[in-house]
């Protein structure tokens, strides 16, 4: 086996927590949508790309207000944020784990399994507490900011790239990996879609159960 370093994403892949996070993101915008079509054409977004990081939604919305100068939009922006940190950390703290994750270290170094999420930084901590993860993923627990590109290209430039698969539910994150030429795993389990857009090259496991019996 050469993938001995795996990154793996959190949400909808050790955590159930996808529907969870939208109805969180869909609370914190409702107020500043404008009309009803636009909380519509933002609910649509948000079901179409789950792994796109809290900023990059909120963004989304901000260019609906595009009356708005910059001091507002950065406002409002702060707001929503605000709103929807508040809400994910109980949505995360409540949702159902994989607890195949608690197998991991069995079959491959602590070392080498790391934890890359939009999360943010601060909340992941708690996560990481509420469901014992340190232990597990002893490479690290990143949270944004910065993006997860930026982080991901730390990651592998620390190690040899060509040993790094980034395990996700998230075609975002199989954008990630194939920018910097690194494997990619798709795990089934709690993802959204069914990865119409996983390439012949890129891996697919229904569960980290089977990624483990693959290449453990």
């Amino acid at each position: 086996m050469n993938e001995n370093f795996f990154v793996f994403d959190m949400d909808g892949l050790i955590l159930n927590s996808l529907n969870k996070l939208s109805n969180c993101m869909l609370q914190a915008i409702k107020p500043y949508c404008k009309t009803k079509e636009d909380y519509e054409i933002f609910k649509a977004f948000d079901l179409e790309n789950p792994g796109l990081s809290r900023y990059e939604k909120i963004d989304f919305l901000i260019k609906k207000n595009d009356d708005l100068n910059i001091k507002s939009q950065l406002k409002l922006k702060e707001q929503i944020l605000k709103k929807f940190d508040t809400l994910s950390l109980e949505a995360r703290m409540s949702s159902e784990i994989d607890n195949d994750i608690y197998r991991l270290d069995r079959y491959f170094s602590p070392k080498n399994l790391v934890v890359l999420s939009n999360c943010e930084k601060l909340q992941l901590k708690k996560i990481s507490a509420n469901f014992a993860l340190d232990g597990i993923f002893q490479g690290g627990l990143f949270g944004t900011p910065p993006g997860k590109k930026v982080i991901y290209k730390n990651i592998i430039n620390a190690i040899n790239k060509k040993s790094v698969c980034l395990v996700s539910d998230s075609e975002a994150d199989a954008l990630i990996a194939r920018e910097f030429e690194t494997k990619f795993c798709f795990i089934r389990k709690f993802a959204r879609d069914d990865a119409p857009w996983l390439r012949y090259d890129e891996s697919r496991f229904d569960s980290i159960s089977q990624l483990i019996q693959v290449w453990g």
